[in-house]
């Protein structure tokens, strides 16, 4: 009856530990939406100055990528990547995030609408040092 006692309690605890796990895991995919919501709000869309932004919250890969495919004189970053590069050619002024979706071991589908064009990115999120970065954009 021991036996049976403790190989239950193993089983529950190994339960428990799942739940608190999923728990924490839900929790880490609320804050990295919001994330993803703010930056394209505010950089991607927005008007906020997106230099600094990318330094902080892009992996040093991102950087170089984003840096590289910079077409213009001067210090920059592609963060039209981030969008369906329609800049300034859509059908109107909208532009908004419509949904993110985590998608599992990292990755995030953004879906929006890019100057009346709806669009979508998958992006690759990673922690760095305790604080989340954008790490690939797809």
């Amino acid at each position: 009856m021991k036996k049976i006692l403790f190989l239950y309690i193993l089983h529950l605890g190994f339960a428990l530990q799942s739940i608190q796990i999923q728990a924490c895991c839900l929790e880490n995919n609320t804050k990295t939406i919001q994330f993803i919501k703010d930056f394209y709000a505010n950089y991607v869309f927005g008007t906020k100055d997106y230099v600094p932004a990318v330094k902080k919250h892009c992996t040093a890969k991102l950087q170089k990528q984003l840096k590289d495919k910079y077409e213009f004189d001067g210090e920059g970053y592609a963060i039209w990547n981030f969008r369906t590069g329609t800049l300034q050619d859509g059908p109107n002024d909208i532009s908004k995030v419509t949904s993110v979706v985590a998608l599992g071991n990292g990755l995030y589908k953004v879906n929006f609408i890019d100057m009346g064009i709806k669009g979508n990115r998958t992006l690759k999120i990673i922690y760095v040092n305790g604080t989340l970065k954008f790490d690939a954009i797809k």
